[in-house]
């Protein structure tokens, strides 16, 4: 084929593809020069540019999707080299989605050409879910041979949003039950709206060129004359098939995640020699984290190698699944699951089968058919088992369980509320302080070797400022700027990471619609809390309060649902007589949680002051000394001294006896004798070095204002000995 030839059917394809005037992004990755890059208004030179580097790369490709005209300011007409991360196109830059794509895989060795035989299959098996659609109301799309397999393109309608999204990879979901099997399947990765794609009049060249896997050219093989848009009716009616027969047996492939069919125990999955099976496995990096190339990697702008630290696994713990994780944008969403349905072989790494205990005990498997999109992905498999409460009773008592274990709060372990492994929520009336609060514990708990991810809906530029007036300590955290972000993602971000402890601020990140809704509420918050629960990690989410406040947790906005969820619930409030404290009000399960103040000093440190009450008793304790003479005083005279506000006389009393017992002040009778009914209390200071003059130059007082305090209780003069007042 000529080059004129093959630039007009490039062309061509592209003219299918996209409208007049239409900006592309051409990528080429995996070149000399990196990945290459550049943007196009002028099909003719986009086609040119394919041109000098085919055959020099696995693969060409093109968006689909139209892009904001800004991203020409990119490289016009031209390709650059090196392109890095964040230098294409991502789903934000795309004005609406225009294609939907379909991808026919031929199932083989990564990183291979298909043989003639596979190679055919794909393409017979995108014929028949062509015909199938149509007998469905499909209109007609593109039919293509991709070089290794087939592609189904068809014109849809859509914004470029969440919902969109959701929709099209459930209709891809949908694509897989009914076409997929061991030799073809359907491409789940294909529904973010920036995808590329290849181009076709350019040769595919994935691996060694062999007589039977060879290289061969992406090209169209059919296409109508003018491409109608999809009915979006339909892509529901597809994404949101009717109910499956459940008297027909299930069909077991890797798409089946039911465990009435014999498959491995995930937890003992050998992640490492299974990454190494297929080629992917990099380097150890600390402890069970492991570099490794990242199955998806073709779909990468910027490929980098297996030994970097871009793609990560960690390896099946304490019962748990393995983990893996991409931090490539367009990885966003590929879990350790993605990666078993792309290549269909974990069960073989299993050390044995998942075996059922009994009735009790199920997989629950989160897909977008049976459950909310927030527990598709992240939450690979929650077990349900059996215990038996005898028994877990047994081996608390014996100390084989380890007690509760708290994180400190401003130095203080021992009245801390916060717990290892629970689920925390610190509730507060907006600018009353809980980020700055939050901030300073996240150091703390990252100086004494804590991992923490902070997802935050502050910018940048704000934890800027507040970081440069901290102390060092900010190590071992990691900040997530996650406004605008979807459920989906941060509950990725969590699952991908490590962290010992995970700081959600604040709820208004998930978007509720309605937060007065429990069972809204119960569904976005579920998998936050229950992934947690299965990585062993902390959990505290931030949340605001009611301006009308509450008793009992009823103080925190929205539904009740928000303080019966989590393990431990907290409420941030202002101290009404000195404006730098703060009060920690809190209930939780199983343990009690003090009322704990702290204070901002000058220097820009929060001081934990203690327990409310304990602080409220020695601040009454001083307030009482000043006003204490070194005379013979009644407890009514001293109670009038103090000033605002007022303490009630049974305080009043309870301070007295305390100030007697520590030495600072005596009791008539003695304190040594005991409480004495019936007598009349006196009190005066030894510590005062002389007694202070009464305004007026009076010392002392009558002895008809003395006031007689009974076994604790104070009571007036000339009430009957024992009475409470």
């Amino acid at each position: 084929m000529t080059t004129v030839t093959q630039s007009a059917l490039i062309q061509q394809a592209l003219s299918l593809l996209c409208k007049p005037g239409q900006v592309v992004e051409l990528r080429v990755p995996r070149t000399g020069q990196g990945t290459r890059s550049g943007y196009f208004d002028d099909m003719q030179m986009l086609a040119e540019a394919a041109l000098k580097l085919d055959g020099k790369a696995r693969g060409i490709y093109v968006t689909l999707n139209p892009l904001h005209s800004d991203l020409l300011a990119r490289g016009v007409n031209r390709m650059q080299t090196y392109a890095k991360q964040g230098e294409s196109t991502g789903d934000k830059d795309i004005l609406s989605r225009r294609s939907f794509p379909i991808d026919f895989d031929a199932i083989r060795v990564t990183g291979i050409s298909s043989t003639d035989e596979e190679h055919t299959a794909a393409i017979n098996r995108a014929v028949e879910c062509q015909e199938w659609l149509r007998s469905q109301g499909w209109p007609e799309p593109i039919l293509a041979d991709s070089g290794n397999g087939a592609h189904l393109l068809y014109r849809i309608d859509l914004p470029n949003d969440g919902p969109s999204k959701e929709l099209l990879k459930h209709c891809l979901k949908g694509l897989g039950t009914e076409f997929d099997d061991n030799h073809v399947k359907v491409d789940q990765t294909t529904a973010n709206a920036s995808r590329v794609w290849k181009l076709y009049g350019t040769k595919v060249c994935k691996g060694e060129h062999l007589p039977d896997r060879p290289h061969r050219m992406a090209h169209i093989l059919e296409a109508p004359e003018s491409l109608e848009p999809v009915p979006t009716e339909l892509l529901r009616l597809l994404a949101c098939p009717a109910p499956v027969d459940k008297s027909s047996p299930p069909v077991a492939n890797e798409n089946n995640w039911d465990v009435s069919r014999v498959r491995g125990d995930y937890a003992t999955l050998d992640a490492v020699t299974w990454f190494q099976s297929h080629g992917h496995y990099g380097q150890h990096l600390i402890d069970n984290k492991h570099a490794v190339l990242c199955p998806f990697s073709d779909l990468h702008s910027d490929i980098r190698t297996a030994t970097d630290s871009d793609s990560i696994i960690w390896e099946a713990q304490d019962g748990r699944w393995p983990v893996f994780h991409c931090s490539h944008d367009h990885c966003i969403g590929q879990n350790l699951k993605a990666v078993m349905g792309l290549w269909g072989d974990a069960d073989n790494f299993c050390a044995r089968d998942f075996q059922p205990s009994g009735p009790a005990e199920v997989l629950l498997d989160f897909t977008p058919e049976t459950s909310p999109p927030l527990y598709r992905d992240p939450l690979a498999g929650v077990r349900l088992e059996r215990t038996n409460a005898g028994t877990l009773q047994q081996r608390a008592k014996s100390g084989e369980i380890p007690e509760l274990t708290r994180l400190p709060l401003l130095g203080e372990e021992d009245n801390s509320p916060f717990i290892k492994g629970w689920s925390h929520m610190l509730a507060g009336y907006p600018k009353t302080g809980k980020t700055e609060l939050l901030a300073r514990m996240t150091a703390e708990w990252s100086n004494t070797g804590l991992k923490v991810v902070y997802l935050t809906e502050e910018p940048e530029s704000v934890w800027a400022a507040r970081l440069s007036r901290l102390p060092a300590g900010f190590e071992n955290v990691d900040l997530v700027h996650a406004m605008g972000a979807k459920a989906d993602d941060l509950l990725c971000v969590i699952n991908g990471g490590a962290d010992d402890v995970v700081i959600l601020d604040t709820i208004r990140l998930l978007q509720l619609h309605d937060e007065s809704d429990n069972a809204q509420i119960n569904i976005a918050l579920t998998p936050f809390i229950t992934l947690c629960r299965q990585k062993g990690s902390t959990l505290c989410l931030s949340h605001h309060t009611r301006k009308g406040g509450g008793e009992h947790g009823e103080g925190a906005a929205g539904g009740h649902a928000f303080l019966g969820i989590v393990d431990v619930a907290l409420e941030l409030h202002r101290d009404k007589q000195v404006v730098r404290r703060r009060m920690v009000k809190g209930w939780a399960r199983v343990i009690e949680v003090s009322d704990l103040v702290y204070e901002m000093e000058d220097t820009g440190t929060m001081k934990l002051l203690g327990d409310r009450s304990l602080l409220d008793f020695n601040e009454l304790k001083n307030r009482v000394q000043e006003v204490v003479k070194g005379e013979w005083q009644s407890t009514k005279d001293i109670e009038e001294a103090i000033g605002e506000p007022k303490p009630s006389r049974d305080s009043t009393g309870r301070v007295l006896e305390a100030l007697a017992k520590d030495g600072k002040a005596e009791r008539d009778p003695p304190i040594s004798e005991g409480p004495q009914p019936g007598k009349k209390y006196t009190w005066k200071n030894l510590t005062s070095a002389s007694p202070p003059l009464k305004s007026g130059g009076e010392v002392g007082a009558p002895d008809d204002e003395l006031e007689t305090v009974t076994a604790g209780c104070s009571v007036s003069a000339g009430t009957t000995p024992g009475e409470a007042i």
